[in-house]
C-alpha cells in the first residue's frame, strides 16, 4: 500500500497525513475489510505518513502493527524488498512510498504501475512449470 496524501513542507520523514489523506486511507480500509486478507500484521516505513496510514488500516482490520522497517523508505533498494518478498512464506502487508512501490511491482511482475496515494496492490505468488517463483497483480484499489 502507498500511504495517504501528506502535508507539504518540513522534513520529509515528518510529514503527516492531510485530512484528505486520512479520509482516503479510511475508505481503503473499509474496502479491505470486505476482503479476506491473510497478512499476520502490517509493516510500515518509519516515515510519519506511512505510520499514520498503517495505524488507520490496522485499526479497521484489527491487525497488529509489526515493527517498522527502514527497508520501506522512499530511497531504499527495491531489489532488497524483492529478495525479502520472494523468501517470505507468509502474506505481507507493507505501507510504503513511491518510487519504491512501483519499482518493486515492476521487478516482481514486469508491469509498470503508477500508484496514487492510498492505493493498494495485491500480488499473488505463482510457480510456473519450471518451478520458478513469479508474481502477478491479483487486484488493486
Amino acid at each position: 500500500m502507498r500511504h495517504g496524501d501528506a502535508a507539504l513542507g518540513g522534513p520529509d520523514a515528518d510529514r503527516p497525513l492531510t485530512r484528505r489523506g486520512r479520509e482516503a486511507v479510511r475508505l481503503v480500509a473499509e474496502e479491505l475489510a470486505g476482503r479476506s486478507l491473510q497478512a499476520p500484521g502490517i509493516v510500515s516505513s518509519p516515515f510519519l505518513r506511512a505510520r499514520e496510514s498503517a495505524d488507520l488500516i490496522a485499526e479497521r482490520l484489527r491487525l497488529p502493527l509489526l515493527p517498522i522497517s527502514h527497508t520501506l523508505v522512499p530511497d531504499a533498494d527495491p531489489a532488497d524488498l524483492v529478495d525479502q518478498l520472494v523468501r517470505e512464506e507468509n502474506s505481507v502487508f507493507w505501507v510504503f512510498h513511491q518510487p519504491i512501490l512501483a519499482e518493486v511491482i515492476m521487478m516482481l511482475t514486469g508491469i509498470r504501475v503508477y500508484p496514487h496515494t492510498a492505493s493498494v496492490y495485491a500480488l499473488r505468488r505463482r510457480c510456473d512449470e519450471a518451478q520458478e517463483i513469479n508474481f502477478e497483480v491479483e487486484w488493486r484499489l
